[in-house]
């Protein structure tokens, strides 16, 4: 009786939130992080270029690309480090389209600016990095990708003594 009760809830939950239209899902695989009890997989993003997903891994401070052409079985290809661009910087976030990867940068200082860095989703090569506001938490493309927007937290220290503003930023992308 649970069973069939779970299973009028999913099919009930999944036609309301496609309007009205019926959806079917399957898990195909698990990428495993080997990390236990830690912040290892968040923040993910797929790119259709080159079939990679990319997540945050806080753990190891990095962004992870993982090639999902056969989900049943994905393969790491190669990871970023959240200090390549600033020095015990830290990857706060990813996103993606169409072949360039953005991830945002936090300053290990408190009231310093952060960085988007961009690179290339096939080779994880650095393209460039740009200077933003406090603490960049969250990057997105917009969906065209002409541009990239971040939100700058601006985090206080934690004895408050230094409390920056918050701020979002607005990137160009011309290729």
């Amino acid at each position: 009786m649970k069973s069939l009760l779970k299973t009028i809830l999913l099919s009930f939950s999944i036609q309301s939130a496609s309007f009205g239209q019926q959806v079917f899902v399957d898990h195909l695989g698990t990428y495993d992080t080997g990390l236990f009890d830690v912040d290892a997989a968040e923040i993910v993003t797929y790119d259709k270029v080159t079939g990679y997903m990319f997540f945050v891994n806080s753990e190891n401070n990095e962004i992870t690309a993982v090639d999902i052409s056969d989900p049943e079985s994905p393969q790491e290809v190669y990871t970023i480090g959240g200090d390549d661009i600033i020095v015990d910087g830290v990857a706060n976030s990813v996103d993606v389209f169409e072949g360039l990867v953005a991830v945002a940068v936090q300053s290990p200082i408190v009231d310093e600016p952060g960085q988007i860095a961009f690179y290339n989703s096939a080779s994880g090569t650095l393209i460039e990095s740009i200077t933003v506001g406090i603490m960049p938490d969250a990057v997105s493309f917009s969906a065209d990708g002409s541009k990239v927007i971040s939100s700058n937290e601006g985090e206080p220290s934690s004895d408050y003594r230094i409390d920056p503003p918050g701020s979002v930023s607005i990137i160009n992308i011309a290729i």
